[in-house]
């Protein structure tokens, strides 16, 4: 799957080479659930190995830019909270790309999620804010304004979203 083969298997590998801060962007992104993989991914990596990070630490030498252009998915977004069902149902409807969440174990989700028992009997999960501090979120329109000088770009939804031919004419 996506992020086992290619955040884990290559994109991590890349940036433990890195010797200076690293800055990625996650283009059109949507409820943020796609930087928040990222992060946990990276944050699981230098926690299990951090010698394999050299001197970089992820909580202060990386920083996730993840833009969104719609106004209403920002605002939903940026509260950093998501239903046990908006973690299942992954990033792509249909099942099309599996969901890193599929992946994580109840006591990791601890190290990185807060759990919230609502009134109507049902859970949330709230970001922890160590974790948030490393994604930079910006209502953006992505012709117009993007970051600048990035070590990676993951527009995974903003593709699937477009389709082949608009990415060529973009």
């Amino acid at each position: 799957d996506f992020y086992q083969n290619v955040i884990g298997g290559y994109v991590i590998p890349q940036l433990k080479t890195r010797t200076h801060p690293i800055k990625i962007h996650s283009a059109g992104a949507a409820d943020f659930r796609e930087a928040i993989s990222l992060a946990i991914m990276i944050l699981e990596d230098h926690r299990k190995d951090p010698s394999s990070w050299g001197a970089l630490t992820p909580h202060k030498d990386i920083v996730i830019y993840a833009t969104e252009f719609d106004p209403i998915i920002f605002k939903k977004g940026k509260k950093f909270t998501y239903s046990k069902s908006e973690i299942s149902q992954g990033f792509i409807d249909e099942g099309r790309v599996k969901n890193f969440f599929d992946h994580v174990p109840a006591p990791v989700w601890n190290l990185y999620f807060d759990e919230k028992h609502l009134l109507d009997g049902t859970t949330s999960y709230k970001l922890k804010k160590e974790v948030r501090a490393m994604i930079k979120i910006r209502n953006r329109n992505l012709r117009s304004q993007h970051p600048k000088n990035v070590d990676v770009i993951l527009f995974l939804h903003t593709a699937y979203l477009m389709g082949p031919m608009t990415l060529r004419t973009t």
